[in-house]
């Protein structure tokens, strides 16, 4: 097993296996739902509700803005290495 790492992040692991390579995020996604505290949210089928109207006035505003932009770039990355996801 290799990992490919950038800032002691683990993002890419690298499996040998009988048939080849296998690449795998999968640690690097749970590390990523843990810091955002969502590993124990459950999978949808579509993004987010169709219909609703967001406003900028609704919610809480956020505490910790660089762990927000951490998440997000994260998410970034996981889509543009990964776009089966």
């Amino acid at each position: 097993m290799h990992l490919f790492t950038n800032n002691n992040t683990r993002k890419i692991e690298i499996k040998r296996s009988s048939q080849g390579m296998i690449l795998n995020q999968k640690r690097y996604i749970l590390e990523l739902l843990l810091r955002a505290g969502m590993k124990g949210a459950k999978g949808i089928s579509i993004p987010m509700i169709t219909g609703n109207h967001l406003s900028k006035h609704d919610g809480q505003p956020l505490q910790d803005a660089h762990l927000y932009r951490s998440i997000i770039g994260g998410l970034q990355y996981a889509t543009v290495s990964r776009p089966d996801i």
